[in-house]
């Protein structure tokens, strides 16, 4: 694309932004009828609160996960955070404390980065915790419908697991991603040691699975990044992606936590973009089984641009979807991420991030089913929104029924300040 189209897109971009909702809003707008037209901000302390994940129940109540630090006592006190609103935007406070959970232990840093429902209503959180200088943990913990600890997972609702040791890292390991498989079990995805993706299966009790990978845990040989999603396929293997090596890759995990050797190379596809990085920033899966995955590739510091790739059973990209089975969307002339994705029940794939043009904002970019840009969703397929006046940006996506989309993340304000942003869309 030339660079006289990317500034036609930035400048759309703004005209999608000044001109404010119709009367009657369409795919891609702001719905005027949640929140305060369209957008809820939340301030769990007063510090630094943001999101980085969120999911609709069944009920259409939203519940957005994050992390909240509070000025005092200590810079330091950083806890998971987690937020329910109504469906129609406003606080739930039959929930936790006024609507919102903190998770943590005081002068500690716990990091909430995923979230997922349980069939029963349970809601299962996922992060990291560092009990020490340079120490991190999975932390997983589990709430009851009404926010209070689940107190039959792990005896106190909170779990804390790290991987073997290795002489420079000591068993440190981050979680970025998490899923309630099929057969109740849960299991958690991120990194661990000097890189290495790493996952771990826990019973629906809170306990290690130690039937998957090395007593409940395992890494994976031949990677050196962060895993960022996981999806279970049919067959209750595992799909990932992440980064390996500043590629953009997806993997495929048995039910015995062994990469599967029949998926691309041994297990892994990595998939280059010239001589450019890439890293998978979510994923998700067809009704036919293929594999979505999102995130964002990097030209150096100075420019980036969502990246949407498709994936047969195989590990194959698949030459159906945008060229040659990708699609890089240049958003603006500045760096645009891709952070988020679903998969619409219609075949649509709707993309989640933020672009640094200007202010940041939240975007969202809408495919149809071939991998082209969807012509009737915002502007071309696209639609940027303005949070915050200070800058905004979206790291989570989830449908509210099958006309609503949700987006959670940051909202930015004067000075240091940041808030838990959730905003609706139509679809």
């Amino acid at each position: 694309m030339s660079r006289g189209n990317r500034l036609l897109i930035a400048a759309t971009c703004a005209m999608v932004l000044a001109s404010g909702n119709p009367a009657s809003a369409a795919p891609g707008d702001f719905d005027p009828t949640f929140g305060r037209q369209g957008k809820v901000r939340i301030r769990i302390s007063n510090g630094r609160d943001w999101a980085r994940a969120v999911v609709v129940q069944p009920d259409g109540k939203i519940v957005a996960v994050g992390a909240s630090q509070a000025k005092h006592p200590s810079d330091e006190d950083l806890d998971v955070a987690v937020v329910r609103l109504l469906p129609d935007g406003a606080i739930d406070s039959s929930f936790g404390s006024g609507g919102t959970v903190r998770i943590g232990v005081p002068r500690h840093t716990e990091f909430g980065e995923a979230v997922a429902l349980q069939p029963d209503g349970r809601i299962v959180i996922a992060g990291t915790t560092y009990p020490g200088p340079s120490l991190a943990r999975f932390v997983v913990a589990r709430l009851n419908p009404d926010g209070s600890l689940d107190r039959r997972f792990a005896r106190t609702g909170i779990v804390k697991t790290s991987f073997p040791a290795t002489p420079r890292f000591g068993g440190s390991a981050s979680a970025y991603a998490v899923l309630v498989a099929a057969d109740g079990t849960i299991v958690v995805g991120g990194a661990a040691g000097p890189g290495a993706w790493a996952l771990a299966r826990y019973r629906p009790d809170g306990q290690l699975d130690r039937t998957f990978g090395r007593r409940g845990r395992a890494t994976i040989a031949g990677t050196i990044g962060r895993l960022h999603g996981i999806a279970e396929q049919a067959d209750g293997a595992i799909v990932a992606g992440g980064e390996s090596f500043d590629r953009f890759t997806v993997g495929r995990v048995l039910r015995n936590g062994r990469l599967d050797p029949t998926f691309g190379d041994g297990g892994i596809a990595a998939t280059p973009f010239g001589e450019h990085s890439g890293y998978v920033g979510g994923l998700a899966l067809t009704s036919d089984g293929k594999i979505v995955a999102a995130g964002t590739v990097e030209s150096g510091r100075a420019f980036s641009d969502p990246v949407v790739a498709r994936y047969l059973a195989d590990g194959r990209l698949d030459p159906s979807f945008g060229s040659g089975g990708s699609v890089r969307t240049q958003v603006t002339p500045d760096p645009d991420y891709g952070e988020a994705v679903l998969v619409h029940p219609d075949g649509r794939i709707l993309v989640a991030g933020y672009t640094e043009a200007g202010s940041e904002l939240f975007v969202l970019a809408r495919y149809l089913s071939d991998g082209r840009l969807d012509p009737s969703f915002g502007r071309g397929g696209l639609a940027g929104r303005r949070i915050s006046g200070y800058g905004a940006a979206a790291s989570g996506v989830a449908l509210q029924g099958l006309d609503r989309v949700i987006a959670a993340g940051v909202a930015f304000d004067r000075g240091d300040g940041l808030d838990v942003a959730i905003a609706r869309f139509e679809y």
